[in-house]
């Protein structure tokens, strides 16, 4: 009886417990972006009642906000890794669905997270995010995350040498090691210049590679339009590498986002020197070219190649009869413009999205992949496909809720749960690939 009576004045005490003493654990509070974040609380009542709200601000000043709410377990502990809220901008088991569920301001229902201010502008250090727990609508516990955007040890060198528009970015440390790395060429979309590129070459170079932003138009004294864009800035960025002292020539590949995926794949099936390729979203058929600053949307499809090589215009198969092979998946409407892939010297990775309106990845990764093991490829290839996302998929843990609204010009397709899935994986696979097929 002294027992029972013992565990009831224990359990009454918990109960007593005043909200104050609740503790909200955060782990690492500092870390990369695409650095998963284990959030717990500890010292609540069994089955209590509370909310957790994360609020940043982006580089445009706008405010986001998502929050959930729990039941804490009969211990009166939560933890984000085993419980899903019963009410929030969420509603699954995820430990960062308070980061992807956030949603911007009222007033800007379609605005997209912003990382950088402004075309061009540099990127900012880190975002720093603003976690509070309340209780009974008070508040009881509050943290600070702080998510780097780049490691803080990286050297960059901006090189602007004829065709060659590129930033280099590297483990600083690699200059003096003694040892050769490997390097990956990195392009961005149709949405030219270098800001996208530049930080998909910072996030590379964060986990040890020495990454190279190569913009191939759009900037600089590059082609304004996407027409006729000579494949020379990846022939170039190749031969740059190649002749660092710091950088094992024969372990360079290249990373390509959408349209740079395309200009990746196609690179490489033309130059050896590539060994190994991850296209993310990127089309294996290269469709005609895009005039750009066409109001409303900015773009506006020519018809003329995308892209030269050896002086000449790359075989391309316009938008209207690419429709046409979508509604039938006749190949040979579209055999014109399909890329060699097979004479690509290495292993490759496709990352698709199953709901892609813009680029129909997920079609164009099953062709990919019918034409490697038709011509029996000699390396390694796969899909990473993801069911639910669109044409954005991006490593880390951004706020994707308007991804999918935020062009409506220009649809892409996606739900925000998809796309937080995606971008959740796709980030540690890129770089288990990378680090396995190059050395």
């Amino acid at each position: 009886m002294k027992q029972i009576a013992a565990m009831f004045l224990a359990f009454a005490i918990s109960l007593a417990l005043p909200a104050g003493a609740a503790t909200l654990e955060v782990h690492p509070q500092t870390a990369l972006f695409d650095q998963p974040v284990t959030i717990a609380m500890r010292n609540l009542t069994p089955d209590q009642k509370v909310t957790l709200t994360l609020t940043a601000t982006d580089a445009k000043g706008n405010t986001w906000q998502s929050h959930a709410a729990f039941y804490s377990d009969p211990s009166g502990t939560l933890s984000l890794r085993d419980t899903a809220p019963f009410s929030g901008t969420y509603h699954c088991i995820d430990p960062m669905g308070l980061f992807w569920s956030m949603l911007p301001p009222s007033n800007k229902p379609t605005a997209t997270f912003a990382v950088f201010p402004q075309k061009g502008a540099p990127a900012t250090k880190k975002d720093v995010y603003h976690l509070t727990a309340s209780v009974d609508g008070k508040n009881v516990a509050d943290a600070t995350i702080v998510r780097l955007l780049a490691s803080p040890n990286l050297a960059v060198k901006e090189i602007r040498q004829g065709s060659l528009y590129a930033d280099l970015y590297y483990p600083a440390n690699f200059a003096h090691d003694g040892n050769r790395h490997p390097a990956i060429i990195v392009l961005g979309g149709s949405e030219g210049g270098i800001v996208t590129s530049a930080f998909v070459a910072r996030w590379l170079a964060s986990h040890g590679f020495v990454a190279l932003a190569t913009a191939w138009y759009h900037i600089g004294p590059l082609p304004t339009n996407m027409v006729d864009v000579p494949v020379k800035p990846v022939q170039e960025a190749l031969t740059y590498l190649q002749k660092l002292p710091f950088v094992n020539s024969e372990g360079i590949g290249a990373w390509g986002g959408s349209w740079g995926g395309t200009l990746a794949l196609f690179s490489a099936a033309h130059l050896p020197g590539i060994h190994a390729i991850v296209s993310a979203l990127g089309p294996v058929t290269i469709l005609n070219g895009i005039d750009r600053g066409v109001p409303p949307a900015d773009y506006r499809s020519v018809d003329a190649s995308p892209f030269l090589y050896s002086g000449k215009p790359v075989p391309f198969v316009f938008y209207k009869e690419y429709q046409k092979f979508l509604a039938s998946r006749d190949l040979s409407l579209i055999k014109k413009a399909l890329i060699p892939i097979w004479q690509i010297n290495g292993p490759v990775l496709f990352i698709a999205g199953g709901d892609d309106k813009l680029a129909s990845s997920g079609i164009e990764a099953s062709i990919a992949l019918n034409i490697l093991r038709t011509h029996k490829h000699k390396f390694p290839f796969r899909v990473l496909y993801y069911p639910n996302a669109g044409h954005i998929i991006f490593p880390g843990y951004w706020p994707s809720t308007t991804w999918a609204i935020a062009n409506k010009y220009i649809p892409v397709g996606g739900t925000p749960a998809g796309y937080g899935r995606a971008n959740a994986n796709v980030g540690p696979k890129t770089i288990a690939f990378f680090r396995q097929v190059l050395h």
